[in-house]
């Protein structure tokens, strides 16, 4: 299955874009997925205000620069470039900004805070 099949499947799991980025960073980031998804429940519960893909990408970055003994300030460095990258790539930051109520717009999003954070962690291996 791959990548645009999975997120699907579990959007129509009951999974919101929080939950579905940290599906697909669990591994690289180095966090359980299980254990997140249950402590994302409230924070990415809401639509309207920060694109909740966002959030997930955040979580993520974060449990990867904890894991890698990172601070917090380089932690938010990390979170600021996901969110300027993402910003640049679609004009906004804020669900109510982005969202069409198509599902597939929801979708997109998901997969590009995939690649960006990706992208991040892989430079930050580099160096």
């Amino acid at each position: 299955m791959d990548r645009t099949e999975k997120m699907m499947e579990l959007f129509h799991s009951g999974n919101n874009c929080c939950r579905i980025i940290t599906y697909f960073l669990a591994e690289p980031c180095g966090f359980d997925w299980e254990k997140a998804k249950d402590e994302l429940s409230v924070m990415c519960a809401t639509c309207g205000g920060t694109c909740s893909s966002l959030r997930g990408g955040t979580y993520g970055i974060h449990s990867y620069a904890e894991s890698n003994g990172y601070s917090n300030e380089k932690a938010r460095e990390l979170s600021d470039q996901l969110y300027d990258r993402f910003q640049e790539k679609h004009g906004g930051i804020l669900c109510k900004e982005l969202y069409s109520g198509n599902m597939m717009d929801c979708a997109k999003y998901v997969d590009s805070v995939i690649g960006i954070t990706n992208e991040i962690l892989a430079a930050e291996q580099a160096n």
